[in-house]
């Protein structure tokens, strides 16, 4: 970060959040209708591959 002091870089490293990826709860979809059902209960398209969708949302989720 080409702070000259250590202290002043450290400020921003601990604000740092590293995430888990057991932290979160993993779903994938192939049609419209899967797509909307895992929209509606709060997850996030996250990649897609081969025409399959991968959806992931936080395991401390509440819906």
């Amino acid at each position: 970060m080409r702070h000259k002091r250590v202290e002043n870089t450290m400020k921003y490293i601990h604000r740092l959040e590293f995430q888990d990826p057991e932290t979160y709860d993993v779903a994938t979809a192939t049609t419209i209708e899967e797509i909307k059902h895992l929209a509606q209960a709060g997850f996030k398209k996250f990649d897609e591959a081969n025409g399959i969708h991968v959806y992931r949302r936080p395991k401390k989720y509440n819906s």
